[in-house]
C-alpha cells in the first residue's frame, strides 16, 4: 500500500511543497520590488502630483474670495454675529495652509520612508549564505527548508510519512506566502493612497478651517497617518522577527528536520501506524536532551516562526492605525 498510495501522496505532496516554493520566490520578489517602490521618495515627487495638486489648490483658492465676501456681506448688513477679526485670521491661516499643504504632507511622508528606510536597511544587513539578501530571500532562510525537509534525513520514514513533512511544509509555505501576498498589495497601495492624499490636501485643509466639514479634514488626516507609518511599523516589526528568528535558528533549530515530530508519532517499525500515548513517550517527545530538541518541539517551534513571520503583518495594521488615532487626537487639540 505505502509503495502505491504512499507513493503518490509523497509525490503529490513534495511537487506542491516544490510548485509552493517557487511561488514563494515570486512573492517575495514582488515584497522587495514594492517595499523599495513604496520607499523612493521619487514615486511622491512626480510631476503629475504637482499638477493635480495644483489643481485642487487653485479652486481651494477660489473658496477665498467667496469666504471674504460672505464676511463683508454679514459684517456690512449686520446679520447674525460675527467676530470679522477672527474670521479674517483664520482666512489668512487657511490660505497659509492650503499654499503649504503639499510641503505639510510631503514632511510626514518623507519622515515615516526615513523611518522606514533604516529599518528594511538593518533587515537586508542580514546575510544569507555570505550574501546580502532581500526580504524574500531572507525570510525563506528563516524557514530552514535546506534542514527541515532535508531528504537524507526521511530514510527512516515511509512514502505516506515523508509526504506528511511535506504536508506540513506547504501549509507554512502557503500560509506565508498569502501574508507577503497582502505585505506587497498594500505597500504598492499605499504609493497610490498617499498620491490621493497629497493630491486632497489643499481641500482638507480648507474642510478643517469650515466647521461643517471638519469632519472629512479628520477622515483625510487618519488616511495620510495610516498608510504613511505603516511601511516603518511593518518594517520595525519584521527587524525584530528577523533577529528573533535568526536567534532561535542559529542556536536551538539549528540541525532540526520535520522527520523528528514524524517518527514520534509512529509505534516505531518499518510499517507502523499506531500511535504511543504512553506518558513517558508524550514526555519524551517534548523534552530536549544533551542539545537536541524533543521531535515535538521541533514541531511546534516551526510553527512559533511561521507564526512570527506571518503575525508582523497584523502587529503593523495596529501600530499603524494607533499612530493614525494619536494624530487625530492631536489635531482635534489644537482646532
Amino acid at each position: 500500500t505505502d509503495m502505491t498510495l504512499g507513493a503518490l501522496f509523497h509525490g503529490l505532496m513534495q511537487l506542491t511543497f516544490s510548485l509552493l516554493g517557487i511561488a514563494f520566490a515570486i512573492v517575495g520578489w514582488l515584497v522587495d520590488i514594492s517595499v523599495q517602490m513604496a520607499l523612493d521618495t521619487q514615486n511622491y515627487a512626480m510631476d503629475a502630483v504637482r499638477i493635480g495638486w495644483g489643481v485642487l489648490r487653485d479652486i481651494a483658492n477660489i473658496t477665498f474670495i467667496f469666504i471674504v465676501l460672505y464676511i463683508a456681506i454679514k459684517t456690512i448688513l449686520r446679520l447674525g454675529s460675527i467676530d470679522t477679526k477672527q474670521a479674517l485670521v483664520n482666512v489668512i491661516i487657511m490660505a497659509f495652509l492650503v499654499n503649504f499643504s503639499l510641503f505639510f504632507t510631503q514632511v510626514i511622508i518623507d519622515t515615516s520612508n526615513i523611518l522606514a528606510t533604516f529599518f528594511y536597511n538593518n533587515i537586508t544587513s542580514v546575510t544569507v549564505n555570505g550574501q546580502q539578501a532581500g526580504l524574500g530571500t531572507i525570510f525563506t532562510s528563516l524557514l530552514k527548508p535546506q534542514t527541515l525537509f532535508d531528504a537524507t534525513k526521511f530514510t527512516d520514514l515511509t512514502q505516506f510519512e515523508t509526504g506528511l513533512a511535506y504536508l506540513f511544509g506547504s501549509v507554512g509555505l502557503l500560509l506565508t506566502i498569502f501574508s507577503f501576498l497582502a505585505v506587497a498589495i498594500m505597500f504598492i497601495a499605499r504609493i497610490a493612497m498617499l498620491i490621493i492624499l497629497m493630491m486632497l490636501s489643499p481641500i482638507a485643509f480648507v474642510a478643517w478651517i469650515l466647521e461643517d466639514f471638519r469632519e472629512y479634514f479628520t477622515k483625510w488626516w487618519k488616511a495620510l497617518l495610516n498608510q504613511s507609518f505603516f511601511a516603518p511599523a511593518y518594517l520595525l516589526v519584521a527587524y525584530v522577527v528577523v533577529l528573533v528568528v535568526y536567534q532561535i535558528n542559529t542556536t536551538i533549530f539549528k540541525d532540526a528536520s520535520l522527520a523528528a515530530p514524524i517518527n514520534a508519532i509512529k509505534t516505531g517499525g518499518a510499517g507502523g501506524g499506531l500511535v504511543d500515548i504512553s506518558t513517558a513517550n508524550i514526555v519524551g517527545a517534548f523534552s530536549s536532551t544533551g542539545g537536541t530538541l524533543g521531535p515535538f518541539t521541533i514541531f511546534f517551534t516551526y510553527f512559533l516562526i511561521l507564526f512570527l513571520i506571518n503575525g508582523a503583518l497584523v502587529v503593523a495594521k495596529q501600530m499603524g492605525g494607533a499612530t493614525a488615532g494619536f494624530g487625530v487626537k492631536w489635531a482635534d487639540k489644537i482646532k
